[in-house]
């Protein structure tokens, strides 16, 4: 299982960026997203969804 996500950045103060997860199933990779996303959107008060928008590449 592979997943390529494109983060891009809604504040200028951030740069866009693109993560690969890869694990053996659904959720090791969702586990795995979830615990980068929990940890960049640490210190804003509405989390990553306020700083990035995400967009699935490919899943696979």
């Amino acid at each position: 299982m592979k997943r390529v996500v494109k983060y891009t950045a809604m504040d200028p103060y951030y740069s866009d960026f693109t993560e690969t997860y890869i694990g053996g199933d659904y959720e090791s990779v969702d586990q795995q997203q979830y615990e980068l996303e929990k940890y960049v959107g640490r210190n804003h008060l509405h989390g990553i969804d306020a700083i990035y928008k995400q967009e699935i590449i490919e899943e696979r």
